[in-house]
């Protein structure tokens, strides 16, 4: 996927806590721009259901779920998108997006001045001649956006090969996601808590050169550290106006500064510091609920 030059000063959001440049970078002037790491991912999920209920998945996603993005909450998102130069790229998922009764408006509404747009989907939308025809009329007017069809063992596949036919029919852009080992990818968490994987043992994804600039907008526009949905520390609504890169590298400077072996040794930390209560807060309503608990 082709996507377009930045020209923010990434400064404002570098994790590196190791650098001690005495004058700060220019990203307009610099020869490494195309290869710097350092521009925000956000991954937007508007739904949390699904067709399936894989196995696999870190968001608990299924057919009983009932999760809705807001229109209002997509408009909210874009105007924070626009307003903090986040528009580089943004990845859209559930659930399954084309679940959501008002897919259409939403997903538009959200990447409204979005250069570059990656759908997930597991491509069950094939399975329905409506469905199919009302999502490529949709990626036809859009071609910033390439789908990312699932492949993999946690999977039913029963419609793999018409989403595909039908997306290589009307030259849509997209990717195959398939896996040579399904056991490096995973993050252990949600409903892979005990899948084997890399992550699991010794390696941490956000760790990751690039994944360090990922995060998580769910459908109430909470703000996650982790994209796969933990450490929530903040809402959309705070930084319509701007002012979030100071926040990101506040809330990332002192993540990195911790340590943590692994993706699940960072989860079980999360799991054992929070309540399940504390869990739905964000971190500035967690600090305001200890005050209270505190001096009750």
């Amino acid at each position: 996927m082709t996507v377009e030059k930045s020209v923010i000063n990434r400064c404002n959001i570098c994790l590196n806590y190791k650098c001690n440049l005495d004058v700060p970078c220019n990203c307009s002037t610099c020869n490494k721009e195309e290869s710097c790491p350092r521009w925000l991912r956000p991954t937007v999920r508007i739904t949390t259901k699904c067709t399936q209920s894989c196995g696999h998945c870190c968001f608990r996603c299924s057919p009983e779920c009932n999760d809705f993005m807001s229109v209002e909450t997509a408009r909210s998102i874009n105007t924070f998108l626009k307003n903090n130069d986040i528009t580089r790229y943004v990845n859209i998922m559930g659930g399954e997006f084309y679940c959501h009764p008002k897919w259409e408006e939403i997903v538009a509404v959200i990447i409204n001045g979005v250069d570059a747009v990656r759908i997930v989907s597991n491509g069950d939308w094939a399975g329905s001649s409506e469905a199919t025809k009302k999502l490529i009329a949709f990626l036809k007017a859009r071609p910033n956006i390439e789908m990312n069809i699932s492949q993999d063992r946690f999977h039913t596949l029963a419609h793999i090969e018409d989403a595909v036919n039908s997306l290589e029919d009307n030259d849509i852009p997209f990717v195959l996601q398939e896996y040579e080992s399904e056991c490096d990818w995973l993050v252990p968490i949600g409903k892979a808590h005990f899948e084997y994987s890399f992550y699991g043992s010794v390696g941490c994804f956000c760790r990751g050169e690039e994944n360090m600039y990922k995060f998580l907008i769910d459908e109430n526009g909470d703000i996650y550290k982790c994209p796969y949905g933990i450490w929530k520390y903040d809402n959309i609504k705070d930084y319509v106006d701007g002012g979030f890169d100071k926040r990101f590298k506040e809330m990332g400077m002192a993540f990195y500064k911790s340590f943590f072996g692994s993706c699940r040794s960072c989860i079980r930390s999360y799991n054992k510091m929070f309540s399940k209560k504390e869990k739905g807060m964000t971190l500035s309503e967690y600090k305001k609920h200890q005050a209270e608990n505190r001096a009750a």
